[in-house]
């Protein structure tokens, strides 16, 4: 995920933004979004809900599957197996409501989305209101960057905080707590509900758009 100054900015005020960077950078890709998007756009007849809805189902046979415990990064090898597990938790999450944003039209490249799309992995229902405002403000480039920078501070760093991790390093990493997706470890069958749970969230309110 590349960030732009508002996104640097509000990392730059979150405790462990280097860390979050880190996870984000790897679970949020634009491109990735875009073309799980079209392949399954294409095999659901450019059927939005019924793209949607496998989307959701995939995710959460993924989680299933893993059973908790399992990184999807090789860098993550170094890091205890709650870190592996949260970070494949949080690589699930985020790609959900990435590619749902797209299957409803919308941009992920673009920073408001961005800011739509994470306060949904949020879980935050008030902060994913906020940034849906955002989408209204039009398609104007410099109308978009002067809407988005009054909000580092109101909107960008109560959303990273959100979807932040404490770490604690005592000989290695340590991962304490995701907030608010889970509590320390948790296993296949609640990271399943948790990313399902999560997604039908986000889905009803790209629909309100």
């Amino acid at each position: 995920m590349s960030y732009s100054d508002p996104f640097d900015e509000a990392l730059s005020e979150v405790s462990n933004g280097g860390f979050i960077h880190h996870i984000l950078g790897s679970a949020y890709d634009s491109k990735r979004f875009k073309k799980y998007c079209k392949d399954i756009m294409s095999d659901k007849g450019s059927n939005k809900e019924k793209a949607a809805n496998e989307v959701l189902f995939q995710a959460a046979t993924k989680m299933t599957l893993q059973g908790g415990g399992l990184g999807v990064f090789g860098g993550v090898g170094a890091i205890a197996a709650g870190g592996a597990d949260i970070t494949s938790l949080m690589y699930h999450v985020v790609e959900t409501c990435g590619v749902l944003a797209e299957i409803y039209d919308l941009d992920t490249d673009d920073d408001n989305v961005k800011a739509f799309v994470l306060a949904g992995v949020s879980g935050d229902v008030n902060l994913t209101d906020k940034a849906l405002k955002l989408l209204d403000i039009g398609m104007n480039t410099t109308a978009r960057e002067v809407a988005l920078k009054p909000l580092v501070k109101t909107l960008l760093v109560p959303i990273l905080k959100a979807i932040g991790v404490k770490v604690s390093v005592r000989g290695g990493i340590k991962i304490a707590q995701l907030i608010p997706v889970a509590g320390a470890i948790v296993g296949g069958g609640a990271n399943c509900w948790m990313v399902n749970d999560i997604g039908h969230k986000f889905l009803k309110k790209l629909k309100q758009i």
